[in-house]
């Protein structure tokens, strides 16, 4: 299976970070590499899934999307388990 690099900004979101970050955590159990990071005004999202459609989703739900990057990369089982983990960082 595919998986997809998706990153994008939510500008002006309608809950704060931590919120959000639990809400895509639940919506989207199956991601990895989840970074959720921001303020009031912006936060940024950056994680590894196979349903990058839902992903973005989930970012409309809580505001406006701007700067959006997908990129097709290798299933995460033929990522080397160090390189992993030196991304999550």
């Amino acid at each position: 299976m595919t998986s997809y690099l998706v990153e994008y900004l939510i500008v002006r979101p309608v809950s704060g970070v931590s919120a959000f970050r639990v809400w895509i955590t639940k919506t989207l159990p199956w991601t990895s590499e989840l970074v959720v990071a921001g303020d009031e005004e912006l936060i940024r999202v950056h994680l590894r899934t196979d349903r990058p459609d839902l992903a973005l989703r989930a970012g409309l739900e809580c505001g406006t999307v701007e700067n959006v990057v997908v990129e097709m990369g290798p299933t995460l089982s033929a990522v080397p388990r160090r390189q992993v983990a030196e991304v999550g960082r």
